[in-house]
């Protein structure tokens, strides 16, 4: 049996097994579904001098319907430590708030988030000398943008005060009570304790990825209900109440191998892909095997 042969059987036999697909979680509105990555040291005090006074969070989200408070991501108490980057009202807007002396507190007027549209949403403050807070979104079709705020946006003053006792929750925050369950679908939640600036907010809207600072990465549902695995490196898996699962955001390959004109359904795992590439290049000596592989990515 010639090696090519045992090659090509064996890519035969990978595509044969049972694959792990890209899913989301679905949280219902108002409800205590949740995913509780934990308290761990490196989540406390995110915002602080004592570590660099910036804060990033981001989510790819898919909302059925609109109620004030319903929340994204955040490690909060309300009115008494910690942030949250949540809906606002009725109509669409986002909240992106830190608790400080004087409240850091950003709010959109644009609306920008849509009902059943899988939405890209970026919170960012930078605490030090420049002082300011950033809502950025956008979609599968528009690319990430700066929001229109209210005229009562202020990055606040003061101390941040301590957070350490709050866990991290994807899909809901803690009111006085955990009853802000995100209205619909989360995909996707990073977070880094640094501002990134607009054009690496660009640069993880199609292809959420590990840089700099990055302290928990997590494709929601990707291990089911079970815990969800945190991939910045911290290893602090998510704890799920509640939730269940859903389609993931259907964004191109190699994030889930789903091209824009294909059903979200037909998402599927791309480390399987990135192993297909491997046995597929591994038939050509050609020196030319490297620029193909990159092709495919790019």
């Amino acid at each position: 049996m010639t090696t090519k042969f045992c090659k090509f059987l064996i890519a035969l036999l990978l595509l044969a097994l049972p694959e792990q697909v890209l899913a989301a979680l679905n949280f219902v509105s108002g409800s205590t579904d949740r995913v509780d990555y934990g308290s761990a040291a490196v989540f406390d005090n995110i915002a602080t001098s004592t570590r660099n006074s910036q804060l990033t969070a981001m989510g790819w989200v898919y909302a059925t319907s609109f109620a004030d408070g319903r929340t994204i991501v955040s490690k909060f108490r309300n009115g008494n430590s910690g942030w949250v980057c949540r809906l606002f009202g009725a109509t669409g807007d986002l909240n992106f708030q830190i608790f400080r002396t004087v409240n850091f507190t950003y709010t959109t007027t644009d609306a920008p988030v849509a009902t059943n549209t899988w939405t890209f949403v970026a919170c960012v403050a930078d605490l030090t000398a420049t002082n300011v807070g950033h809502i950025y979104t956008g979609t599968l079709t528009s690319l990430v943008k700066e929001r229109s705020y209210s005229g009562t946006a202020t990055a606040g003053s003061g101390n941040v005060t301590d957070d350490s006792a709050r866990s991290l929750f994807a899909g809901n925050g803690d009111r006085a009570a955990i009853i802000d369950g995100w209205p619909g679908r989360v995909a996707w939640v990073g977070v880094w304790d640094r501002a990134l600036s607009l054009g690496e907010v660009r640069d993880q809207q199609f292809h959420p990825h590990k840089t700099s600072g990055n302290i928990l990465f997590s494709h929601l549902g990707f291990n089911g209900t079970g815990a969800q695995a945190d991939w910045s490196g911290f290893k602090n898996n998510g704890t799920v109440t509640g939730a269940t699962l859903a389609p993931h955001v259907p964004l191109g390959a190699p994030f889930t191998g789903a091209s824009a004109g294909e059903s979200e359904g037909l998402a599927y795992n791309p480390f399987k892909m990135d192993r297909m590439l491997a046995i597929r290049d591994s038939f050509d000596s050609s020196p030319l095997v490297l620029a193909r592989r990159l092709k495919f990515y790019f």
